[in-house]
């Protein structure tokens, strides 16, 4: 079971991390070198199709990572060097999940406020 655990994590991980490089990296960038109108039309779909993908599956990430916790005895002792690790992982992991949460949903909606002009 924690094996599962464990290798459902690291998956739903590589997904987020690796969606997220691959949008700032490869998409965004190509992005900018298109037109203004289809640069704008395909970002609110990008965006809308990004934000279904990776609300589940970094929501999913830090579940698993949160369930892991428990057997592996994380939250049991804070204090000791492994707990500590895991809150500030955990600390972390979820300031970036609030962070894409609110930046790719205002940045889809901004985008196509201003291609169709209304709020």
């Amino acid at each position: 079971m924690l094996i599962t655990l464990q290798a459902l994590h690291v998956f739903f991980g590589i997904l987020w991390f690796g969606g997220a490089m691959y949008a700032n990296f490869v998409v965004i960038p190509a992005t900018n070198k298109i037109d203004a109108v289809h640069a704008n039309a395909f970002a609110v779909s990008y965006g809308r199709i990004a934000e279904r993908f990776m609300t589940p599956v970094s929501i999913l990430t830090l579940l698993f990572g949160i369930i892991l916790g428990f057997p592996l005895g994380a939250w049991e002792d804070i204090g000791h060097p492994y707990g500590s690790t895991y809150l500030v992982a955990f600390i972390v992991a979820f300031v970036v999940w609030l962070w894409g949460m609110l930046m790719i949903g205002r940045n889809v909606k901004k985008v196509d406020e201003s291609r169709t002009g209304q709020p």
